[in-house]
């Protein structure tokens, strides 16, 4: 039978008392001294109250000890506490209420840290957060990736200029630190590869109002500082090649004004060289207007384009050029296949690469156009024996303006766009171009297309 919790005090309070009139009276009748009569109440009472409450206190050290245990996250399935008193019962239905309350709340904390970890994780942007002595506290795997000095989680507990190795990170975050302002700069770095960061450094505030760190976010800005350098160039190399040809026809006008034109001879010439730099002009701008069309993601309808026969016909366009200049010119088209684009496309591609062939090869030299096909590409080799090309220049051939001989280019009129024409024509069909090039013995430059699956081949 269990006992009500409140009967328990009763019982208590009655029996303790009751018991120690009992023995009062029995000392008193057999002459018991006072101080051994009241420790004899005194232990009859403990051991009814100890009797009657062992069984509530066992119950509310279960209590006191599953609470003990969730505070220190341990949050194993405990066994259910049995009790039939109702007071008991609700207090061990609570302690139950708020230990699944609290197991469900570090689950839920649990989670959500999870997810934002592997959310900046993710990120690939490098976080760092420092304490207020530029300790690291928390790195994500990109910090890792960008410094790579050490894994992203080996930075922890270390100093910044531990960790990355780079000092005005360092400055920028202690700078941040010490004032509490953003701060903002670019790093440059240059292990484990070259790169440029953009840097912005945000105070942590504790809820005192004291700064208590400090949050690093680093942006990969090296692509973006190279297209910047790029259009700086290209801009500077546009400027430069237009101003050429121009600055040619101001002084042939300027000395037609004042006289030339009364000497026939004199005025030929000075007329042929104009004509010459229009021409040139023209080339230029048309190349320049190509190219940013292109860029700008326009492009011609595709049709089925039969490469055998564009080849053959930059071979027949471009070949008084090469016997004026003392070249063999040839063409071997015997692939059969077919490409989707625009048909002028392919032809200028070909046309600006055969041109090349011929302007960099001497007079007995040779040039050739060759077809080839596979079961899901298309191949165009334009083959030369001209000057070729040093390995350390290959690279940058296909880079606008860019000249292996500046001298030879333009006196033949080249605009220095042809190779990068050929590049985003090549691109712009899905396609890729490549080099093959030993100095003084000429150069191969390989166009690999994607094949038409369902055309129709006689």
């Amino acid at each position: 039978m269990t006992i009500p919790l409140r009967l328990r005090f009763v019982l208590a309070a009655a029996m303790g008392a009751l018991a120690a009139f009992a023995l009062d009276a029995a000392g008193s009748r057999w002459s018991v001294p006072v101080v051994w009569r009241a420790l004899a109440a005194v232990a009859t009472a403990w051991v009814i109250g100890f009797v009657l409450w062992r069984q509530p206190l066992r119950v509310l050290e279960r209590v006191a000890r599953r609470l003990r245990r969730i505070l220190a996250r341990d949050l194993r399935p405990q066994r259910p506490i049995d009790t039939a008193d109702p007071v008991l019962k609700d207090l061990v239905r609570s302690a139950q209420e708020l230990t699944d309350f609290i197991r469900e709340s570090w689950d839920a904390a649990d989670r959500q840290l999870g997810e934002l970890e592997s959310i900046v994780d993710d990120l690939a942007d490098a976080v760092i957060a420092t304490d207020a002595s530029c300790r690291i506290t928390r790195a994500n795997v990109a910090a890792g990736q960008f410094f790579g000095h050490l894994p992203h989680r080996s930075m922890l507990g270390m100093t910044i200029v531990e960790a990355t190795l780079n000092h005005s990170l360092d400055a920028m975050v202690r700078s941040c630190i010490e004032t509490g302002t953003v701060t903002e700069g670019v790093l440059d770095l240059f292990q484990p590869r070259e790169r440029s960061l953009s840097a912005v450094i945000i105070p942590r505030t504790a809820p005192e109002g004291q700064v208590s760190g400090a949050v690093a976010v680093l942006h990969d800005v090296t692509e973006m500082r190279k297209v910047d350098r790029l259009h700086r160039d290209f801009v500077a190399n546009a400027s430069h090649e237009l101003r050429t040809p121009l600055a040619s026809i101001k002084v042939m006008t300027e000395s037609l004004l004042n006289g030339a034109v009364d000497d026939p001879e004199l005025a030929r010439r000075f007329i042929q060289s104009i004509s010459e730099s229009t021409e040139r002009l023209t080339a230029l701008v048309d190349d320049l207007l190509f190219l940013a069309v292109r860029e700008a993601g326009h492009s011609e309808e595709g049709t089925v384009v039969d490469v055998d026969s564009v080849a053959q016909s930059v071979a027949e366009k471009l070949l008084p050029a090469a016997q004026k200049r003392g070249v063999t010119l040839e063409c071997q088209t015997a692939s059969g296949a077919c490409v989707a684009g625009d048909p002028m496309d392919v032809w200028r591609a070909i046309a600006n690469l055969v041109d090349n062939a011929i302007r960099y090869t001497d007079a007995g030299g040779r040039a050739k156009i060759t077809t080839r096909a596979s079961e899901s590409t298309v191949e165009i080799e334009v083959e030369d024996t001209g000057i070729g090309i040093a390995s350390e220049h290959q690279e940058m051939v296909f880079e606008r303006f860019f000249r292996v001989d500046v001298v030879r280019s333009r006196e033949s009129g080249g605009t220095g766009l042809g190779l990068s024409i050929v590049r985003q024509i090549v691109r712009s069909l899905g396609g890729d171009v490549s080099l093959r090039s030993t100095l003084g013995e000429g150069s191969t430059f390989t166009i690999t297309l994607p094949r038409l699956r369902d055309e129709r081949e006689n």
